[in-house]
């Protein structure tokens, strides 16, 4: 009988025991050496202006932190190496690369387990992960498209080469029916296994696909388990020669004039939220003309001579 009163005694400290040690255990968010090598194919315009399948291998990594109105936000910066074919017979191949450019602006609040990024475009802070989730709906952050639709469907665990993360499993929830039940996954600590900073966000993988390859922190491959070297040696850093090129007004009701563009002729790509090309401009593209597509967010494309990316941008057409 004395041994059941002592386990009834010990049974709640243990489970307190357990709780505190799981409560521990969380994984927040690298902020520092730490790198992330992608890949995201998508169909584009290719030089000769026929449609072309496009790869892009990007790395992503860390710059050093900027202030904004008093809170202190990591940088992340993007480049990369792309290779394209003509399609459909896979003909023409071209290759450019991706010069250094500013991608993200995060911080993170470790007690809420919530990572925040900083949307330059908006002037405000926008949920990007949240590693506190339960079952239930995915929430509007900066880079879900799918609001609504996109669902926690399990949580599971998985373990990397530093032990095992928490993971949340992501499928596409249509009129109460579940259509795809393995999405795409959110690793905390790693971010998500389409990649950490999306071409056009977490949506259905229509004429594009992205990858999440490998994740390194602290020269360390962490991500995939068992995985080699991550390579992080992708693209050249050219951040020094990007031109300040911005876009006012912005938001704008038609015409958006460009500052700081170069001398010369650029081709002007202008996507859609859907990840679909609904413009293209050949010119100094000091002058783009959008009164006549509809209000919405777009992402706008200025290529080079060389069919380098010189610079993205996010309009809002009013």
């Amino acid at each position: 009988m004395w041994k059941a009163t002592i386990m009834r005694i010990l049974t709640p400290i243990l489970l307190l025991a357990t709780a505190t040690l799981q409560a521990q255990s969380y994984r927040h968010f690298p902020e520092a050496d730490v790198a992330w090598n992608e890949t995201h194919s998508t169909i584009t315009v290719a030089p000769g202006g026929a449609f072309a399948w496009v790869d892009c291998e990007r790395v992503v990594h860390f710059a050093s932190d900027t202030v904004i109105n008093g809170t202190t936000y990591h940088q992340l910066w993007s480049r990369g190496s792309c290779h394209g074919y003509e399609i459909p017979f896979m003909t023409d191949p071209w290759d450019y690369d991706e010069p250094d450019a500013l991608a993200l602006l995060f911080r993170q609040d470790t007690v809420a387990r919530q990572v925040i990024a900083y949307d330059t475009l908006a002037a405000q802070e926008q949920l990007w992960y949240d590693f506190s989730l339960g079952l239930g709906p995915y929430p509007a952050t900066i880079d879900n498209q799918l609001v609504g639709d996109l669902q926690v469907v399990a949580l599971d665990s998985m373990e990397l080469n530093d032990g095992w993360h928490d993971t949340w499993v992501l499928g596409m929830v249509q009129n109460g029916i579940l259509v795809d039940s393995a999405f795409c996954t959110v690793i905390e600590a790693v971010g998500s296994t389409f990649g950490t900073v999306l071409p056009y966000g977490i949506t259905m993988p229509f004429e594009w696909s992205d990858v999440l390859n490998c994740q390194v922190v602290d020269s360390v491959t962490v991500f995939p388990f068992g995985g080699g070297p991550c390579d992080l040696a992708v693209g050249t850093p050219e951040r020094d020669a990007i031109a300040a090129i911005g876009a006012f007004p912005n938001p704008t009701n038609g015409v958006v004039h460009l500052s700081g563009v170069p001398a010369t002729p650029l081709r002007c790509e202008i996507w859609n939220t859907q990840g679909r090309l609904v413009r293209t401009e050949r010119t100094t593209c000091d002058r783009i003309d959008m009164s006549d597509l509809p209000p919405s967010v777009y992402t706008m494309r200025l290529v080079g001579q060389g069919d380098g990316v010189l610079q993205v941008l996010r309009v809002v057409r009013e």
